[in-house]
């Protein structure tokens, strides 16, 4: 997980387990998906980002790539789970894992993660919040267990970000 981000993270005991999840990633097989709130009004429910993502070379930080543009594939979805007047609550699943993605996608589109202050878009007015972090949150992992099960684990919002949350919900900042 990026500095700043909060959630599930696998960590193996052994060595085979290790192997194991190291090849799920490779596979992509592993289901990982996320909680973010992004500035602004997403104009679809649910979409597909498929942006490529490489390394600036004049910025040093990763950015987004279209069409034969040179960078490595990566895959994004979300659908939105709740619209304010200043933001969207959405839930993300990312299908690469490619460094920071879901941040370069979001901010590529216009709509960055709350609280991103490598990634944020320059000329948007952001409000003051309250929060010295993302709002992103790895909230669900699925993973194929050593005896072959499929497990999901799960874990909820931070205090932090659901307090966040809750002050939209009531206007505080729209």
């Amino acid at each position: 997980l990026d500095k700043d981000v909060s959630g599930l993270m696998a960590i193996a005991k052994t060595r085979a387990a290790f192997d194991a999840l190291k090849r799920q990633f490779q596979d992509r097989t592993v289901v990982k998906e996320y909680l973010a709130l992004v500035y602004g009004a997403l104009p679809k429910d649910t979409d597909t980002i498929t942006l490529k993502i490489a390394r600036s070379k004049v910025k040093g930080r990763m950015v987004a790539r279209t069409g034969a543009q040179e960078g490595r594939d990566a895959l994004t979805t979300y659908d939105v789970l709740k619209r304010y007047a200043t933001a969207t609550y959405v839930r993300v699943k990312i299908f690469t894992g490619r460094t920071h993605q879901i941040r370069v996608h979001f901010q590529a589109l216009g709509y960055p993660i709350v609280g991103d202050k490598l990634y944020k878009v320059r000329g948007m007015k952001f409000r003051e919040m309250p929060l010295d972090r993302l709002f992103l949150h790895s909230h669900k992992l699925t993973i194929k267990l050593m005896d072959g099960r499929k497990k999901s684990f799960t874990v909820p919002l931070p205090d932090e970000l659901e307090e966040i949350l809750g002050k939209l919900k009531r206007g505080y900042m729209a």
